[in-house]
């Protein structure tokens, strides 16, 4: 996919980075950063994963986006863990493997793979 990906930019006149980062070549810098956010009392564990504590981290999250959000659950786009989250905001830091066959490593909560988005933060 990685290949067919920079033929498309290429054809897009798109220059190639400089520099690629693998996801997979920082699995353990990942790790080592969700553990420092459940450290903090921001994360807490489910059998679906390990997740962001939104309330816990209080008023800043969100400041540059307010958005007006109603207590519970009811409408979360993410319906495979809704009954898991303590707060239809709160947000993967870990996907727990559901079966052998998907890409995981091992991890202090399990098998599992990089929630959306916390590479860009670790």
């Amino acid at each position: 996919f990685e290949d067919r990906f920079f033929q498309d930019m290429a054809l897009l006149n798109v220059r190639p980075p400089h520099t690629r980062l693998r996801v997979s070549d920082h699995i353990p810098d990942i790790i080592a950063y969700i553990q420092e956010i459940e450290s903090k009392g921001l994360a807490y564990q489910r059998p679906s994963g390990v997740y962001f504590d939104v309330p816990a981290f209080g008023e800043p999250y969100g400041k540059l986006a307010p958005v007006a959000v109603a207590e519970g659950n009811e409408g979360d786009p993410d319906a495979e863990t809704i009954g898991e989250k303590q707060d239809r905001r709160d947000f993967a830091l870990w996907k727990s493997a559901k079966d052998s066959t998907e890409p995981s490593w091992p991890s202090p909560w399990g098998p599992g793979r990089p929630g959306w988005h916390i590479e860009c933060s670790a």
